[in-house]
């Protein structure tokens, strides 16, 4: 019997999950279960001013601009 399948690299999703998960979506998944990230921008007192989820697997530093921005300061 011989059967005929796609090879690996054609059905591979990319790294972090992002062919099936929304945007919007804050849940990442990685080989300890689902993950999330809170992504605050504070003030020198410390005060939160905007959070911003992503999904566990997202970098840190990509969600710099985005976290300035939703905290209305200049950028």
């Amino acid at each position: 019997m011989v059967r005929v399948t796609e090879p690996a690299e054609a059905r591979r999703e990319p790294p972090g999950g992002l062919a099936t998960e929304p945007d919007d979506h804050g849940l990442g998944r990685s080989r300890g279960g689902l993950t999330t990230k809170l992504h605050l921008a504070v003030e020198q007192g410390q005060k939160p001013m905007s959070i911003v989820v992503t999904a566990g697997q997202r970098g840190d530093s990509p969600q710099f601009g985005p976290s300035q921005a939703a905290s209305g300061s200049p950028g």
